[in-house]
C-alpha cells in the first residue's frame, strides 16, 4: 500500500466552525451589536451561517487536500502510468466427434462457447477459441516411458487418458525392464523330488557368464509367485560354464510365453549390465537320482490286485506254471541308463520247491514280454540276478536301463512301466492228484473162441454184463497154474466179444474159462503247495540324468528363442544404411543382435523394427560398412538384451494415423511438489528430439511445443507425415510418437498428468477484426475510439498508406492486390507506446488508453501523423472482455455457439484461470513508482521483488530471502572488520590474528566468517502464483521466466535462487456443539470449506493471505468457527501444529491440511 500524502488544511469541520465563531466573536467585539455564541447546543442565525460556511470551507480543504495525489497522478499520467486492462481467463477446451463420425472437423479460430451466467448475473460467459483446431478421430491409446540408464519403464496409460487421477514423471520409469531367462527340464522337473540340478551353460564367453552369474538372481514358480533361489555355485570348464544348485525346489506348473512347464527364472538385477555379453549355444541338465525304498505303485498275480500292506502271495496260494507276478515301477523315474534295485523280504521261503523251478522276469517291448537278460551289456536292458524268490531274504536285483528305454505297456487296463516274474518250470511244493486202483468181478465164462482168434462167445446174453471199451481178464488153468490175459472189448452182439487184439493161444482158452470185468477205483490226494510269501518289496532308483534343456529369453516386453537361422540379405545394403532385407524374419525378436561379417571386427547391431510382410529390418544405427546380396548374417542366442532406447524416452501410441494434417496435442503439465523444487538442480536446456515411425524406422518430426519442453501446460503441433506407420511397440501394434531426451538437463525433472488430443486454448474474450476507426484529415493529435473497450493486450491497429515504407519489416504489412498482381492497398502496422517522449516525426507510434478505447496520434514532431486518407484506419485485430468472471471451474464451459460439423460436445477438462479484473487505482500508484525507480534494473532488494511481479501476470506474491550477514561479533557496517582490497596476499588467517585483542573465540570466528563468505550474494526469491489450490505451487515454466527476467536486469554476480515456500501444514481438529440436529453433514461442510479460505495463503486471513513465518492463533480459529450460522459453540479447539511452538522460518509459509471437525449433542455425546 502507497502512503497518504500528507494533508494540506488538516482541520476537520468542528474545528473549522470552531475557529470561525472565535473569529466572529472577536472581529465582532467592538461592535455595539456584535455577536456572542450561544450556549452549546443551541442555535441562532448567526452559528447557522457559520456553520454553512464551514461546510463549504470543508469542501475546499477536501479538494485542496486531494491536490498532492492529483498532482502525483497526473505525474504518472505524464511519465505513461496507465491502468492495466483486465486480463482473460484462459482454458483448454476438448472437442469431441459425434459417435460413429467417419471423417474428423475442422474448428475455426474464433469459435464461440459459452459457460452459464453466474449466479446474479444474466450474461452468457463467452470463450473463443485462439486458433483452428482439425479434431481427428485418432485417439491416444497408449503411454511408454523407457529410462534407459536406470533399466526401467513405465505404462502410463491409464494415467494420461484420465482414467486414473494421478501424475507421472515424464522420463522415469516407475518398475525395472525385465531381462529374463527362462530354463525348464521337462524329465528332471517331473521327477517327485529333486535334490541336486546341475546346468551346463555352452557360451562363447565363459568368464563373462561367470561374472553375469554374480548379477543373476534365480527364481523358481511355487504356484503362487516367484520363490528365490540361492546362487548356484560355478566352475569354469573349457567353453562350459557349470551352475550346480545345491537346494534346488521342483518348480510348479506355470505358462510363459504360452508355453505350459515347469520353469526356473534367471533375472538380471537392475543395472548390472557387462562387457561383452555371452552368447548361449546350448544349456543341458543333469541331476543325480538316488530314491530309495519305494513301494511299487502297483502288484499284480495275475490280474488280480495285491495288498502290499500285508503279506502277499506274488504267484497266489497255488501256484501253477505260467502264474505271473506284475510289478509296477514308478513312471517318473525309469529313465535312460537308470538303475532299479529291487529287494524282496520274504516272510516264508518255499523249502518243497522243486529242483527244476525256474522264474523268468521279462519287460514288455514293441508289444510282446520280452526275457531280461542276465547280462551287464550298456545296449540292452539287463538285471544282474534273476531271482527265483527261494533264497533267505533279503533277496536283491538290479535292474539297469539302456540310453533307449522301452515305451510303457497296459496290464490290467493300466498304463505303466511294467516288469513281470513268471513260474515257466517246476513248482513250489506238489500239486493235488488223483490214485487209481483196479477191482476184478467175475461175470462170464467162455464158451468158445471163434477162428479169427479176435471173437469170444461166452455163456449169456455179452450186452447183460459189457459195454465196448470194457477191460477184461481171462483166467485159465494151464499146468496147474493160473493164467491172465486182459484185453479190450472192441464192440459186442448177442453172446459174442469182439477184441481189439488176437487172443494169444485160443487153444488154450476153451470153454470153462473165467471172463473178469476190470473196475477203476479213483482216490485224490490232496495238494501240498508250498509258495513264497513276500513281507515287504521295495525299489531303489539310482542314476544320473542328463536332458537338453529347454529355453528362451524375455528382454523389454520380447520373448527371443535360441534357433538356427540361415538368414542371407536379399538385397545390397549401402554403408550408413538402417534397413536390411533378409530371406527370412520368423522366429527373430525385436531387440535381437545381428553379426555382420565385416573386416576385421564383426559389426554387430540390435534390430530395432521387424517388418514381416516385406522381410525387412531396421537397425538401431547405421552400418558401417556396405554388403552384397546373398551375405550371410549371423544371429545368435544372447540371455539378456539390453533396451533399444539410449535416452529416455516418451512413447505415445494411437489407434489411427492423423492423415497429412496439422495435430494439435494438449499436454496437462503438472507444476513440482515443494519438496522437488527444494531438491531443484540448475537447468541447461533440455534437448527434446520428437520422432514419428515410419517405414524407414524412426524419423524426427518438427513440432512447435509451447509446453516448453514440458516445463508447463500448453499445446504441442505438428503436421502429421504422410507416411506415419503402424508398429508392434510394447507388444501393442499403434501409430507411435516418440519423444527422446537427447541432452541438456532439467532443474526438476517435468511430471504429466494427461495428454489430451482434439484440444485448444479459449481465452474469455470476444474478439473483433478489421474495425474502421475513421479517415486522417492529416492534423496534429488526432483521435479515435474504438467500438468495444476494454481492450485487450494484444491489437493491431493499421493505417492504409499510399507506397511501401522502407525499410519496413514485412510481417508488419499487409499488402492487397488485384488479380494481376498490381497493388491495391498498402496497409501499414503502427506501434503502441506509452507516451511521445521518445518519439519522432518518422515514427509510427499511437497512444492507447485500453479502458476507453481511445487511440491518440502524434503531432508531426512526436510522433508521424497518419496520411490523410478515406476510412484508413483500421483496428485489424483486437479484443474485449476479460475479468475474474472467467475463472470458471471445469465442467462448466460446454455450450457452443454455433453448430461445427460433426462435432457433438465440447467441454473444458480444467478450470479456467488467469482472469483478473482491472488493476486498481491503488496498485497503480505502488507500480508506476517502483518502475520509475528500478527504471527496468534490480539494484535493491525491493527492486528484485518489484521486477519478479512484472515478469508474468501469473505472479500473486513473491518474497525476498537474503542471508543473516549481521552477528554479534560481525556487523557488515563495521569498516574496521573489512579486508583491505589492497592488500592481495593478506589471508583469512592473518587477518583474524590481527584482530585477536578484540575477538573472544579467534576459531568460531573463523567459521562464522567462512559461512559468512559462502552466503555472501546469494539471494532466495519464493514465488507464488495466482491459484486457489491449497499449496499455490507455480509452475517449472513459471519459475525460470521469472528467473531469466531478473537475471538479465541485475549483476551478473547475484547467486538468485527462485523457488518456492517452506510449507507448513495447519490441521484444526474441533469439538462443535450445533444449534440443531439438522444438516449437520452441511454443517461441518461449511466449517471445513471456511477453515480451508480462512489458510489460504494467498487470500486467507483478514483477505490478503498470510505473512511468511507467521502461525495463526487460536482466537482467530474460535472467532470464525463460532460466527458460522449453526455452530452454538466450541467445545475443544486443537492446531496442529501448535501455535507457541518455535516461530516459523522466514522462507516459511502456512496451508490448509485436512481437518476434523466433531459433532456433538449439548449433553457432550
Amino acid at each position: 500500500m502507497t502512503s497518504l500524502p500528507p494533508k494540506i488544511d488538516q482541520r476537520t469541520y468542528e474545528e473549522i466552525v470552531q475557529q470561525t465563531e472565535a473569529f466572529v466573536q472577536e472581529f465582532t467585539s467592538s461592535l455595539e451589536q456584535g455577536w456572542k455564541a450561544p450556549p452549546l447546543g443551541q442555535m441562532d442565525v448567526g452559528r447557522a451561517l457559520i456553520r454553512i460556511f464551514g461546510r463549504m470551507v470543508t469542501k475546499i480543504s477536501d479538494r485542496l487536500n486531494q491536490v498532492p495525489e492529483k498532482n502525483f497522478l497526473a505525474f504518472l499520467d505524464l511519465i505513461g502510468g496507465q491502468l492495466q486492462p483486465p486480463q482473460p481467463a484462459k482454458v483448454p477446451l476438448t472437442f469431441y466427434l459425434a459417435e460413429a463420425s467417419p471423417v474428423g472437423a475442422f474448428v475455426p479460430a474464433y469459435t464461440q462457447i459459452s459457460a452459464p451466467p453466474l449466479e446474479g448475473n444474466d450474461e452468457e460467459i463467452i470463450f473463443e477459441t485462439e486458433q483452428e483446431l482439425i479434431v481427428t478421430t485418432a485417439q491416444l491409446k497408449a503411454v511408454f516411458v523407457r529410462e534407459p540408464n536406470q533399466d526401467k519403464y513405465g505404462d502410463y496409460t491409464l494415467f494420461v487418458t484420465g482414467k486414473e487421477d494421478q501424475s507421472f514423471l515424464v522420463f522415469s520409469g516407475d518398475r525395472p525392464i525385465q531381462h529374463s531367462l527362462y530354463i525348464t527340464c521337462h524329465e528332471i522337473f517331473n521327477l517327485p523330488e529333486l535334490s541336486n540340478l546341475s546346468l551346463t551353460i555352452e557360451t562363447n564367453n565363459p568368464q563373462s557368464m561367470a561374472d553375469l552369474n554374480l548379477s543373476l538372481d534365480w527364481s523358481y514358480w511355487n504356484g503362487l509367485e516367484w520363490q528365490n533361489l540361492s546362487r548356484p555355485n560355478l566352475t569354469i570348464k573349457d567353453s562350459q560354464c557349470i551352475l550346480n544348485f545345491a537346494d534346488i525346489k521342483l518348480p510348479s506348473v506355470s505358462e510363459i510365453n504360452g508355453k505350459s512347464g515347469k520353469w526356473l527364472q534367471a533375472k538380471l538385477k537392475l543395472n548390472s549390465w557387462v562387457e561383452n555379453l555371452p552368447i548361449i549355444n546350448q544349456i543341458q541338465g543333469s541331476t543325480q537320482i538316488n530314491q530309495v525304498n519305494l513301494m511299487p505303485e502297483v502288484c499284480l498275480y495275475n490280474d488280480t490286485p495285491l495288498d502290499q500292506s500285508k503279506n502277499f502271495y506274488p504267484f497266489g496260494e497255488e501256484p501253477k506254471l505260467n502264474d505271473t507276478f506284475y510289478i509296477a515301477l514308478h513312471d517318473r523315474f525309469v529313465k535312460p541308463g537308470a538303475n532299479i534295485t529291487l529287494t524282496f523280504e520274504l516272510s516264508h521261503n518255499s523249502n518243497l520247491a522243486s529242483a527244476d523251478i525256474t522264474i523268468t522276469w521279462e519287460i514288455q517291448a514293441q508289444g510282446e514280454w520280452k526275457k531280461i537278460a542276465i547280462t551287464q551289456s550298456e545296449n540292452q536292458l539287463w538285471m544282474n540276478s534273476s531271482p527265483q524268490l527261494i533264497k533267505n531274504s533279503p533277496i536283491t536285483t538290479t535292474l539297469k536301463f539302456p540310453q533307449q528305454i522301452p515305451s510303457p505297456s497296459t496290464v490290467n487296463g493300466e498304463t505303466r512301466y511294467w516288469i513281470r516274474a513268471r513260474i515257466t518250470q517246476g513248482l513250489y511244493g506238489q500239486a493235488s492228484t488223483i490214485r487209481k486202483y483196479a477191482i476184478y468181478n467175475e461175470v462170464a465164462i467162455v464158451d468158445s473162441v471163434t477162428n479169427d482168434n479176435k471173437t469170444i462167445s461166452i455163456v449169456g446174453t455179452a450186452s447183460d454184463f459189457f459195454k465196448a471199451g470194457d477191460m477184461i481178464r481171462l483166467v485159465w488153468l494151464e499146468n496147474n497154474s493160473e493164467k491172465r490175459e486182459e484185453y479190450k472189448i472192441q464192440s459186442l452182439s448177442n453172446n459174442q466179444l469182439t477184441l481189439e487184439t488176437l487172443v494169444t493161444n485160443p487153444q488154450a482158452k476153451v470153454k470153462g474159462t473165467k471172463i473178469f470185468l476190470r473196475y477203476v477205483i479213483s482216490e485224490t490226494v490232496p495238494p501240498n503247495y508250498d509258495p513264497p510269501i513276500i513281507q515287504s518289496l521295495k525299489l531303489t532308483y539310482n542314476f544320473n540324468f542328463n536332458e537338453k534343456a529347454i529355453y528362451f529369453a524375455y528382454n523389454d516386453l520380447h520373448y527371443s528363442h535360441p534357433k538356427k537361422f540361415d538368414i542371407k540379405l536379399t538385397d545390397k545394403i549401402d554403408q550408413g544404411s538402417q534397413r536390411v532385407s533378409i530371406n527370412q524374419v520368423e522366429g527373430l525378436a525385436v531387440g535381437e543382435f545381428l553379426t555382420f561379417p565385416s573386416r576385421p571386427n564383426p559389426e554387430i547391431h540390435q534390430i530395432e523394427y521387424i517388418n514381416p510382410q516385406t522381410k525387412q529390418l531396421i537397425l538401431a544405427a547405421s552400418l558401417s560398412q556396405t554388403y552384397l546380396k546373398d551375405t550371410r548374417i549371423d544371429c545368435h542366442f544372447r540371455p539378456f538384451i539390453p533396451t533399444i532406447d539410449k535416452n529416455p524416452s516418451l512413447y505415445l501410441g494411437f489407434d489411427k494415423p492423423f492423415g497429412n494434417q496439422t495435430v494439435t496435442l494438449y499436454a496437462q503439465v503438472n507444476p513440482p511438489s515443494p519438496q522437488e523444487l527444494s531438491q531443484a538442480i540448475s537447468r541447461s536446456n533440455p534437448q527434446l528430439i520428437w520422432e514419428y515411425f515410419s517405414p524407414l524406422g524412426w524419423q524426427t518430426l518438427g513440432v512447435n511445443d509451447q509446453t516448453k519442453a514440458f516445463s508447463q501446460r500448453g499445446l504441442i503441433q505438428f503436421i502429421a507425415p504422410s507416411d506415419f506407420t503402424k508398429s508392434m511397440i510394447f507388444n501393442q501394434d499403434l501409430y507411435w510418437l516418440r519423444v527422446r531426451w537427447q541432452g541438456g538437463n532439467f532443474s526438476i525433472q517435468p511430471r504429466l498428468n494427461k495428454i489430451l488430443t482434439n484440444t485448444t486454448w479459449a481465452v474469455q474474450a470476444t474478439t473483433i477484426q478489421a474495425e474502421i476507426l475513421g479517415s486522417s484529415n492529416y492534423e496534429a493529435h488526432q483521435t479515435f475510439t474504438a467500438g468495444y473497450s476494454p481492450i485487450l493486450i494484444g491489437e493491431k491497429l493499421e493505417i492504409r498508406e499510399n507506397e511501401i515504407p522502407e525499410q519496413f519489416d514485412s510481417d508488419k504489412l499487409t499488402v492487397i492486390r488485384d488479380n494481376l498482381g498490381e497493388i491495391e492497398e498498402i496497409w501499414v502496422t503502427w506501434q503502441e507506446v506509452p507516451d511521445f517522449y521518445s518519439s519522432t516525426e518518422s515514427d509510427r507510434h499511437y497512444l492507447l488508453d485500453r479502458q476507453t478505447g481511445k487511440i491518440s496520434f502524434g503531432d508531426g514532431q512526436s510522433g508521424m501523423i497518419p496520411p490523410r486518407g478515406r476510412n484508413n484506419i483500421r483496428l485489424s485485430f483486437y479484443r474485449t472482455g476479460g475479468g475474474e468472471q472467467g475463472n470458471l471451474v471445469s465442467q462448466s464451459v460446454n455450450q457452443l455457439k454455433t453448430t461445427v460439423p460433426y462435432i457433438d460436445r465440447v467441454v473444458n477438462l480444467e478450470a479456467a484461470a488467469g482472469g483478473a479484473n482491472q488493476e486498481k487505482l491503488e496498485r497503480l500508484k505502488e507500480r508506476v513508482p517502483q518502475k520509475l525507480r528500478h527504471r527496468n534494473r534490480a539494484v535493491t532488494l525491493q527492486d528484485i521483488e518489484d521486477l519478479a511481479y512484472e515478469a508474468s501476470t501469473d505472479v500473486k506474491r513473491v518474497k525476498l530471502i537474503t542471508p543473516d550477514l549481521m552477528t554479534p561479533e560481525f556487523s557488515a557496517l563495521n569498516g574496521g572488520l573489512w579486508l583491505d582490497p589492497t592488500k592481495k596476499d593478506i589471508t583469512l588467517n592473518d587477518y583474524i590474528n590481527s584482530k585477536r585483542t578484540q575477538i573472544t573465540n579467534p576459531d568460531e570466528f573463523k567459521k562464522m566468517l567462512l559461512s559468512i563468505n559462502q552466503d555472501s550474494g546469494k539471494v532466495k526469491l519464493i514465488v507464488l502464483p495466482n491459484s486457489k489450490e491449497r499449496q499455490p505451487n507455480p509452475s517449472l515454466a513459471l519459475l525460470e521466466k521469472v528467473e531469466g527476467y531478473i537475471q538479465s536486469r541485475c549483476e551478473a554476480m547475484l547467486d538468485l535462487t527462485v523457488t518456492v515456500p517452506q510449507w507448513q501444514e495447519i490441521i484444526v481438529t474441533a469439538t462443535i456443539t450445533p444449534t440443531t440436529y439438522q444438516g449437520l453433514d452441511r454443517l461441518r461442510e461449511t466449517i471445513n470449506r471456511r477453515l480451508e479460505a480462512f489458510l489460504h495463503p494467498l487470500t486467507g486471513g483478514s483477505g490478503d493471505g498470510w505473512r511468511f513465518g507467521r502461525y495463526p492463533q487460536k482466537s482467530d480459529f474460535y472467532a470464525l468457527i463460532q460466527s458460522i450460522s449453526g455452530v452454538d459453540h466450541v467445545d475443544l479447539l486443537e492446531i496442529n501444529p501448535d501455535p507457541e511452538s518455535p516461530e516459523l522460518a522466514a522462507d516459511s509459509l502456512i496451508f490448509s491440511g485436512h481437518h476434523i471437525i466433531h459433532l456433538q449433542s449439548s449433553g457432550g455425546n
